[in-house]
């Protein structure tokens, strides 16, 4: 039932039903401090920046390493002239995206999720 529970979870969606979500991410941070997480990755952060790149093309702002849903990612921040700024965040363990995040002008949060 463990092993279950890390690889979906429920979403409620705005119209109330539920479905499933699968966990996105590679290295859980389950029962790891914050301090754990550069060791932890296998992905290098000139990797992270790499993949984040080739989905938004923009200058870097920032990057670090950060939990999203129990997994650990790089939030790479990019911002691109035309549609603003991004955050794209990274598996640290697979160089894949888990999800890219953009501002709109009134500052709410777009989000897509990737598989």
């Amino acid at each position: 039932m463990a092993l279950l529970q890390n690889l979906i979870s429920l979403v409620i969606l705005t119209d109330g039903t539920v479905a499933l979500a699968k966990a996105h991410g590679s290295i859980t941070t389950k029962d790891h401090r914050i301090t754990d997480f550069p060791k932890m990755a296998s992905v290098s952060s000139s990797q992270a920046v790499k993949s984040a790149m080739n989905k938004v093309n923009g200058q870097l702002v920032s990057i670090g390493l950060e939990t999203e849903n129990g997994y650990l990612v790089y939030a790479v921040e990019i911002v691109n002239p035309k549609t603003g700024l991004h955050e794209v965040n990274i598996d640290a363990g697979t160089a894949k995206i888990v999800s890219d995040h953009r501002k709109d002008r009134a500052d709410s949060t777009l989000t897509k999720e990737h598989d």
